[in-house]
């Protein structure tokens, strides 16, 4: 199947919502595939993941630059307090997480108490 047959077969399309006993009608946009200069932008982003929750709830927090996911409420309430605070420090020394070096980042890090993970090399580059 082409990506132009696949395209234009979604362009209109009718949804039924379970909620709801009338179909809902929705136009989908139009799929483009990714210029090169999109696919080549990255943006650094912090991420922060907590394991320890009990209470069955799905906590997710998102900002400019960072994701954090999961926690009990404790644990996600300090991952938010330490990114923010991160932020603020990249503020006050008129950095980006695009734009600070990497011991800065570790300097900031360890400042707030953040456990870090290094990048690991793929499984078949160790050894």
């Amino acid at each position: 199947m082409k990506y132009r047959e696949y395209d234009s077969r979604l362009q209109h399309r009718r949804f039924h919502s379970p909620l709801h006993s009338w179909p809902l009608s929705a136009t989908l946009p139009q799929m483009k595939k990714p210029s090169k200069s999109a696919k080549s932008k990255k943006k650094t982003m912090l991420f922060g993941l907590g394991l320890d929750n009990k209470d069955g709830h799905t906590r997710i927090t998102s900002g400019d630059n960072f994701k954090l996911i999961g926690g009990s409420e404790e644990t996600h309430g300090t991952m938010q307090e330490k990114a923010i605070k991160m932020n603020e420090h990249l503020k006050r020394r008129g950095k980006t997480l695009d734009t600070v070096s990497r011991d800065e980042f570790h300097d900031i890090a360890d400042k707030l108490g953040m456990p870090l993970l290094e990048k690991q090399p793929p499984a078949h580059e160790r050894n």
